[in-house]
């Protein structure tokens, strides 16, 4: 276990322990401090953004960040970073959301998945921490080879928490409640849902605001990637983000 890990796995049993997760057992886990800094509150504006990494994140952040700034920002982490996350108010509790516009963004966990892998472990192999998770899959799983079934094999073996970038989206929304969570935006429809998230908080939606992320080209190459066998893993890791943000594992 790296230092790195270790840190996290501290921290995030110190969240674990603030008036915001600490009635909630089921959420004290290892990586509940990376999940609490995608929690990303307004408190001016009085809403909750559920920032699910591999999900419109950069897209969403920058619309937000262009509409209470007035400019898209300079660099992807400005946006961002403008937010304060639960774990930053010591005295914020579940009930403090009471008003608040809770809403998240999800992705088909295919596309999502797939995804991830391209940006995180083919574009940015050479960046940490990416450049250690595929030193270890080249290893244990895929004989020297990093493919998308090496990657796949090494989630069914080690578990989706290795990253937040394939973490299920459902443990993001949990962190916050998914009963408080008003509206679940999909990338699929993403110029829609996004114009009415601007709406809802501001009044107005600004066409063509947010700055994209990187594209990975996921939604288009999936049956390049995809075969029975990672169909398989990725239905049984993900089956919670399937069933219940109404994706069809079969399609």
């Amino acid at each position: 276990m790296s230092v790195n890990t270790v840190a996290k796995s501290i921290l995030s049993r110190v969240v674990a322990l603030h008036p915001f997760y600490i009635t909630r057992p089921s959420l004290w886990s290892s990586h509940l401090w990376e999940i609490d800094a995608r929690i990303a509150l307004s408190l001016e504006r009085k809403y909750c953004y559920v920032r699910v990494p591999k999900a419109a994140n950069t897209a969403v952040t920058s619309t937000l960040f262009f509409h209470e700034h007035g400019r898209v920002p300079e660099r992807r982490l400005e946006g961002k970073r403008a937010f304060r996350r639960p774990s930053a108010m010591p005295l914020f509790t579940p009930a403090k959301l009471e008003g608040f516009f809770c809403f998240t963004f999800v992705r088909n966990p295919y596309d999502r998945l797939l995804s991830a892998y391209l940006s995180k472990l083919v574009a940015a192999e050479s960046k940490s921490p990416y450049r250690e998770i595929g030193r270890a899959i080249r290893t244990r799983h895929g004989k020297g080879d990093l493919s998308f079934r090496a990657f796949c094999d090494y989630l069914a073996a080690e578990g989706p928490y290795g990253n937040p970038h394939w973490y299920p989206q459902c443990d993001y929304v949990d962190a916050v409640g998914a009963e408080r969570v008003s509206f679940v935006g999909r990338v699929e429809n993403i110029a829609h849902d996004i114009a009415h998230v601007a709406r809802t908080i501001f009044g107005r939606s600004d066409e063509k605001t947010y700055r994209e992320g990187t594209t990975s080209g996921a939604s288009g190459v999936l049956a390049k990637y995809y075969d029975d066998a990672t169909r398989a893993i990725a239905r049984e890791l993900y089956s919670e983000d399937f069933r219940r943000f109404g994706y069809d594992p079969a399609a």
